[in-house]
């Protein structure tokens, strides 16, 4: 089958998306094929598949993606979209600060285009059961210094869902939670910054909490003290939600004053320009 890209008057905007899950991924069951043909339909021009990957035995994610499998299927969809659709390999790693030389030496001999850093996970305790254990105030510190450290010290290219904690305590990230935390989010930002690291707005919440992640508050910090580079990705787990809600982050990332958002290839970062479809 031969696939063309569709084009639409007025659709001169560059659409990416950097945060996608297929069934290399212990929590989706999309072939990688249905997550390029649905980019298509909606006329992308390029994605990253970010998998699931980690090297703790106690984490879901352990064990899951097998790197021939996934190599394969990308090389092939490259094949089949050659021309139409650019797929970039990603990876995204729990707590990657946790055992820097075993993500080394993994890295060393897979090339990678993008890789995201994220915290799902503190001490081996699931945010969930961190949040019933420690109470609101202190699971949300411990978060934030968890993901500090991973900033610090990880071998990433971005910092997925800043604020991911409010996913399980269902509540939006409020100026009261900024105004508890701001110390440590300041430099977790300021280490963004200064490494030159994308912050993701990551808009998968919009439909549970009506909130990017980060939420707009955040977003406004970070501008406000000299950050430039983001990226956009939906963490879709399915192909029909691949870029849901990125009208609604393009809007929010130009509200917050962002000009341009970040793709990358064998990790280099590239500015694309927000556009809004007219």
């Amino acid at each position: 089958m031969v696939y063309f890209r569709l084009h639409t008057i007025g659709a001169a905007m560059y659409q990416s998306d950097f945060h996608l899950h297929s069934n290399h991924s212990f929590d989706s069951r999309t072939a990688m094929a249905e997550v390029c043909r649905q980019a298509l339909t909606k006329n992308f021009a390029e994605i990253c598949f970010t998998e699931h990957f980690s090297l703790d035995p106690h984490l879901p994610t352990y064990g899951h993606l097998d790197w021939d499998l996934y190599n394969a299927d990308i090389l092939q969809n490259r094949g089949v979209f050659d021309g139409v659709l650019s797929i970039r390999k990603g990876i995204e790693i729990c707590e990657p600060h946790r055992d820097l030389s075993g993500y080394r030496q993994i890295f060393a001999n897979e090339p990678m285009d993008f890789i995201l850093g994220s915290v799902h996970n503190i001490s081996g305790l699931k945010l969930r059961f961190l949040l019933r254990d420690s109470g609101r105030d202190q699971a949300y510190a411990a978060f934030f210094e968890e993901t500090l450290a991973m900033v610090q010290n990880a071998d990433i290219d971005g910092a997925a869902h800043l604020d991911l904690i409010k996913r399980y305590s269902k509540e939006p990230f409020s100026d009261q939670d900024l105004a508890c935390n701001i110390k440590v989010i300041e430099k977790i930002l300021q280490t963004i910054i200064d490494r030159k690291l994308v912050l993701e707005i990551n808009t998968s919440t919009l439909r549970s909490l009506g909130q990017t992640m980060p939420a707009e508050n955040i977003l406004l910090l970070y501008r406000s003290m000299g950050g430039t580079m983001i990226s956009l990705g939906s963490d879709s787990h399915t192909g029909d939600s691949l870029g849901y809600g990125f009208d609604y982050g393009r809007l929010i990332a130009l509200k917050c004053g962002f000009t341009e958002f970040c793709t990358f290839e064998q990790r280099k970062a590239i500015p694309r320009i927000i556009g809004i479809d007219n």
